[in-house]
């Protein structure tokens, strides 16, 4: 009966001890931001950039394309997905590869370095 008494005595005090998650743990959820507010929070480093299409032919119609990424804690963009194209799937790979040239620093507003998620549209002028 000791026993028993002294072992639920021990749990108790292992689990009274043990740490709790703090809210300077909890994670943050990203911030929906329009191309208007991304500068409070994220500043863009790359003001014009060319796309080489390499060995594949420029599509002949103009398009635009609406891609949703995150900006993460670091200023890298993550999770890049096209939302809607126009005309669908022709311009897809080339606005995917382009937010890999796009880099951020983080704004003075922003010292925390909070994620952000935009969504953003790219327009592509076609070889016509």
């Amino acid at each position: 009966m000791k026993l028993n008494a002294f072992l639920v005595l021990c749990c108790l005090f292992l689990f009274a001890c043990a740490p709790t998650k703090t809210d300077g743990d909890a994670k943050i959820a990203p911030i929906e931001v329009t191309n208007a507010t991304l500068p409070n929070y994220w500043v863009s480093q790359t003001t014009a950039f060319m796309m080489k299409t390499g060995s594949a032919k420029t599509p002949t119609d103009s398009g635009v394309v609406t891609l949703r990424y995150l900006i993460d804690t670091q200023g890298n963009i993550q999770n890049a997905t096209v939302v809607e194209s126009t005309p669908m799937g022709v311009w897809d790979e080339a606005a995917l590869n382009a937010l890999k040239n796009l880099r951020y620093t983080q704004s003075v507003n922003n010292p925390q370095g909070l994620e952000v998620v935009v969504t953003t549209e790219m327009t592509f002028k076609g070889s016509k």
